[in-house]
């Protein structure tokens, strides 16, 4: 038990999905990179948010967020090299105890082919906006609002396509200016 501050920690997992639970005084801290790679999902479950800070860079694959402080304060990259013409998803999958946007700027990389998607699962219950502050494109992106009440995407810069899907309200622009 306690803080962990490992340098690198990589989830490559293609077939299992895997959960990563945090709680007061056991969490991921320092400077700390995450990597996921693989088609599986990686969960950020728990009740504390991670503080680690060296960033987390979906490479293939999903990530999901139960906590919304998950991954930290570094940047959270979606796309890289290695993935090639994978579909990326990053998904906000309940709604946390605890805040209502990801603590993680977002950075979505050109260089790949498939598509990435951001946004919101049917699993999301109750009311008020969740959602995304400080996103930067580089490419295309898909938002995808399926929480019970909307999702909210604000603070977006950089170039690329927008297309909205889903079945519940989105809203843009309401916590920061989008420049995009």
């Amino acid at each position: 038990a306690g803080n962990l501050t490992p340098t690198l920690v990589n989830f490559s997992n293609t077939t299992n999905n895997y959960v990563l639970n945090s709680s007061t005084g056991n969490t991921l801290a320092g400077y700390t990179k995450v990597i996921k790679s693989g088609a599986g999902a990686l969960t950020f479950g728990g009740t504390a948010n991670n503080t680690y800070v060296g960033g987390t860079v979906l490479s293939q694959g999903s990530l999901r967020f139960d906590n919304l402080g998950g991954a930290g304060t570094g940047t959270l990259t979606v796309g890289d090299a290695n993935t090639g013409a994978g579909n990326l998803s990053v998904m906000i999958t309940s709604r946390p105890a605890a805040g209502n946007y990801l603590t993680a700027p977002i950075v979505v990389a050109a260089g790949t082919t498939g598509t990435v998607t951001l946004g919101t699962t049917a699993g999301v219950t109750g009311t008020g906006a969740l959602g995304y502050n400080g996103i930067t494109l580089n490419r295309d992106v898909t938002f995808l609002t399926d929480g019970a009440d909307r999702t909210e995407y604000s603070g977006i810069t950089g170039t690329g396509n927008v297309t909205f899907a889903g079945s519940t309200r989105a809203t843009v622009g309401n916590v920061a200016a989008n420049t995009f």
